[in-house]
């Protein structure tokens, strides 16, 4: 009779643990829906799906952050860089604001105006000390690729440039490496020089020009 009591005892206590465990999970799946469904969002943190977050994007290194300035100069300047290479000269102030700078370089000369990148847009714009503004380089008449020819007469010479009086007076500083000059057969004070450029030439600087030849003419 004893064992038999015992029994039912143990049983009605399953059974009651049983209905508390259902009933817990009843409202557990009903909190979760009303959290969910609320517009309010849970307070606490999401349950995990198994799926594991994205991770952050890893920051640019020095070295490929200094590349993308240069690349978006060579897509915006029609030059021929494999003649010519870019100098970074890291920031400039222009007119209060701050833009990576670089020089034109081919051998071991500095041409052409100086290029400035806009680091907000991307914009490329060229540069020099005497301009009042910057100019987009996509429209600087210094990277037409039209030839223009310029004579004067040799005021005086050294080993990598002449010195030339040109017709309306100006003097030109005019170097002669990485330049044509296989028509150049006399450098004597007064021989008469043509000299052959694209660009633009304004007064004695030649900021904005690329020359191409130098040769004697009559």
């Amino acid at each position: 009779m004893k064992k038999a009591l015992i029994f039912i005892a143990l049983a009605v206590l399953i059974a009651c643990m049983g209905c508390q465990a259902v009933q817990s999970k009843k409202c557990t799946n009903a909190f979760l829906q009303r959290a969910v469904s609320s517009e309010t969002p849970a307070v606490f943190p999401p349950l995990s799906s198994g799926m594991e977050l994205e991770a952050e994007p890893a920051l640019l290194s020095s070295s490929q952050a200094s590349k993308l300035p240069a690349d978006l100069v060579k897509t915006a300047v029609p030059l021929d860089w494999n003649k010519y290479h870019l100098k970074d000269f890291n920031l400039k102030t222009v007119n209060g604001k701050k833009y990576h700078e670089f020089e034109i370089w081919d051998e071991d000369y500095a041409v052409g105006p100086f290029l400035l990148v806009d680091p907000e847009d991307g914009r490329v714009y060229s540069w020099a000390s005497s301009d009042s503004k910057l100019i987009l380089a996509a429209e600087d008449k210094a990277f037409d690729k039209t030839p223009h020819t310029i004579t004067g007469v040799i005021k005086d010479s050294a080993m990598m440039s002449i010195l030339l009086k040109t017709d309306d007076g100006s003097e030109l500083t005019v170097r002669r490496l990485g330049v044509n000059t296989t028509g150049l057969k006399s450098m004597v004070i007064g021989a008469k020089i043509k000299v052959t450029y694209t660009g633009i030439i304004k007064g004695s600087s030649l900021t904005r020009a690329f020359v191409t030849k130098l040769e004697n003419v009559t």
